[in-house]
């Protein structure tokens, strides 16, 4: 034939039947992998920036109130809230919100596809274990990817106390002073106390959900929240209640402790005197309140968000 005349020789019975099948089994899986990947980028990353929108004010608040011993301000959460609107109406409630959003959807578009993929991908381990380690997973790669802009963030929410304004001429300013060691300033702690503190809201959301009392709470409250809101709302409040001193202490090396954390030292000769300062351990407490309020709030509208985007989805295909 024409065929075998130029040196192609067309498979044959069993053999096209055979390449058939495996060519549109990798056709089936690899996009559906990719398809899902996606799609929980898009859900993660979009859930995010509408919590972190709506918890703004209180965000800003806390940031303030953990920032305590670098100015000589003192007050409650209220006065840090009067303060904050002196600065700049309501507006200045939501001042380096924009930075806050990039910083979200970049670690949840990188967070929760690795953490799919990982419970996907994990087999002979007990359920806590592979949700364990899909938590820890999906923490550090979205850490490690999204913490210059939350140094980026804290320096814009203190932007009046310390001469910072708009994302960009921020960046600017702390790279012309600073060079680009400061955009990972407090990195260190980050991964030995962020990583843990969002793979463990992850892993308690997971753990929350497996029991009936998120049912009977959305049922209670009328079916318009759903089980992975309060799931995930009761994950973060716990959460933030077990890690809030060392979050107060990364906010304040990434505001002014870049230099010495990245020296030999390391992290403990720079934790030890912000601990002997002032008012000591409490200092790491300040703005305890509004951080329980705020992160209750963005994880029951995170993850409901994103579990409902997630269900309807389904429900499409």
């Amino acid at each position: 034939t024409a065929e075998r005349a130029i040196g192609i020789e067309l498979p044959r019975g069993p053999e096209v039947a055979l390449k058939r099948k495996l060519s549109a089994s990798r056709a089936a899986s690899t996009p559906v992998i990719k398809d899902a990947s996606l799609t929980s980028a898009i859900f993660g990353g979009f859930s995010g920036c509408v919590a972190k929108t709506c918890v703004a004010p209180l965000s800003r608040t806390v940031i303030q109130m953990q920032l305590h011993s670098l100015h000589q301000d003192t007050g409650s959460m209220f006065t840090t809230m009067r303060g904050i609107w002196r600065e700049g109406g309501l507006p200045a409630f939501w001042r380096g919100n924009m930075a806050t959003l990039w910083h979200r959807a970049v670690t949840n578009c990188v967070n929760f596809p690795i953490n799919e993929l990982c419970k996907s991908h994990l087999h002979g381990c007990s359920d806590n274990v592979r949700s364990m380690i899909s938590a820890f997973g999906g923490s550090f790669a979205g850490v490690c990817v999204g913490h210059p802009i939350d140094v980026v963030k804290t320096r814009l929410s203190a932007a009046k106390r310390f001469g910072y304004s708009g994302m960009f001429k921020t960046v600017s300013k702390i790279h012309m002073e600073e060079g680009l060691g400061a955009f990972y300033a407090g990195f260190r702690i980050t991964v030995f106390a962020v990583v843990p503190n969002v793979a463990c809201c992850f892993y308690l959301r997971d753990l929350f959900k497996q029991s009936p009392i998120p049912s009977l709470v959305s049922s209670r409250l009328g079916g318009w929240v759903n089980d992975g809101a309060v799931a995930g709302g009761a994950a973060g409040g716990v959460t933030a209640a077990l890690f809030y001193p060392v979050d107060a202490l990364k906010r304040q090396q990434q505001m002014g402790l870049a230099v010495s954390f990245f020296s030999h030292q390391g992290a403990v000769s720079t934790t030890v005197p912000l601990l002997r300062s002032r008012q000591g351990l409490l200092l790491c407490y300040r703005g305890l309140l509004p951080e329980l309020i705020k992160v209750t709030c963005n994880t029951a509208i995170m993850f409901g968000l994103y579990d409902m985007l997630s269900a309807k989805q389904r429900k499409e295909h």
